[in-house]
């Protein structure tokens, strides 16, 4: 059975009701019209106090991933103990689902994590 529409997997470290600069809200009016557009978006993020781990809004299929399962001593170990738990747990996603067409990372900081799942499903990023 052929799928017309493209499965895209966002990978950002900020996400509503994470706002701390423009990736936040850019990653959701993003998200929001590739998939009023036809595409199945499923965004990758970190999670949130009080937010749901995983919930569909607008269409967008929201998945928070703990990033601080690891206490990290300083930012730049903080950033690379995210990425790993990122790609760990985006990977699972995506075998979960069938897998993706295209990964799209938002911001340096998910770069690690982007490109290692860019290479383990052989898909563009």
């Amino acid at each position: 059975m052929a799928r017309d529409e493209i499965r895209v997997m966002m990978l950002t470290w900020e996400y509503p009701p994470r706002i701390i600069g423009g990736i936040s809200p850019h990653v959701y009016y993003l998200s929001k019209y590739l998939a009023k557009n036809g595409a199945k978006v499923y965004v990758v993020t970190c999670d949130f106090p009080g937010a749901l781990q995983h919930e569909t809004i607008e269409g967008v299929e929201v998945f928070r991933i703990s990033a601080y399962r690891n206490p990290a001593p300083d930012f730049a170990s903080w950033v690379y103990l995210m990425n790993v738990n990122m790609q760990k747990d985006a990977a699972t996603i995506a075998k979960d689902l069938g897998g993706v067409d295209i990964f799209h990372a938002h911001d340096w900081l998910v770069a690690t994590a982007s490109i290692g799942l860019k290479h383990v499903f052989r898909k563009p990023l």
